[in-house]
């Protein structure tokens, strides 16, 4: 099974240059489930998937555009309730061997995001995680045999040498992680990104699962583009996706 996130930097139409270009790379990529970020509801990844998006807007916004959207081409049990509606979406899913998976997009706060004022940088990203993460107790509750699948662009690098977000905002996310048993498999050493770019650049849009699966065989990650080159004039993010074969 594969799981791919990326931000996709506001796109217009898909009919444009650039628009098709992003979905040159979606329908390259080929993910099961798609968590895209700062997209909109007409950039589809491909026939026979199925859209949850998130509602509502703390900025002005084009008809259509969505803050986050989650793709699955598995079968959707259910839409869950997220305590913040604008920035993030959670949908139910049927894998094909592990059961019933939680799918919880998000986009968490950068340095500069005004939203949560007067908290900023470190201090509002602390604040947008507590709430999401009282959401995955929550779902973690009500769904005690499910997997949960965290994924989307979280604004900050996991890794020795801080890229972007903040020291504040990378310990709170670590921590958030460990509480509920979740393990990062996009970043520190296994930071796809990082290893593309020769440490150049560092990944912020990750895909957490839970920790039983870090260590099992069989999973594969990657990023694309193959250059911050050739990010010019298609987004300011790289995406990311994972393989998990026992999924």
């Amino acid at each position: 099974m594969r799981i791919a996130t990326w931000n996709l930097r506001r796109p217009g139409s898909p009919a444009s240059e650039r628009g098709r270009a992003l979905r040159r790379h979606i329908q390259a990529i080929d993910a099961d489930v798609w968590v895209l970020s700062e997209t909109r509801e007409s950039m589809v990844p491909g026939e026979g998937y199925t859209g949850a998006a998130t509602s509502g807007s703390d900025r002005k916004q084009s008809p259509g555009e969505q803050w986050t959207m989650i793709w699955s081409r598995l079968p959707v049990l259910s839409r869950e309730s997220t305590a913040d509606p604008i920035r993030t979406v959670c949908v139910r899913v049927a894998t094909k061997q592990s059961g019933p998976m939680l799918v919880y997009g998000t986009v968490l706060p950068w340095r500069t995001d005004q939203r949560w004022f007067p908290y900023r940088g470190g201090a509002a990203f602390q604040q947008a995680l507590q709430g999401q993460e009282e959401d995955w107790r929550r779902l973690r509750r009500k769904y005690p045999e499910d997997l949960l699948c965290l994924a989307g662009d979280f604004n900050q690098d996991l890794g020795q040498r801080l890229y972007a977000g903040t020291a504040l905002g990378r310990t709170a996310l670590r921590q958030a992680l460990v509480n509920l048993s979740l393990d990062c498999l996009t970043g520190d050493e296994v930071d796809p990104v990082a290893k593309q770019t020769a440490d150049v650049r560092r990944n912020i849009d990750h895909i957490c699962l839970d920790s039983r699966f870090a260590e099992l065989p069989g999973i594969r990650r990657g990023a694309w583009p193959n250059t911050a080159f050739e990010l010019k004039g298609l987004s300011d993010h790289f995406g990311v996706w994972v393989d998990v074969d026992a999924l």
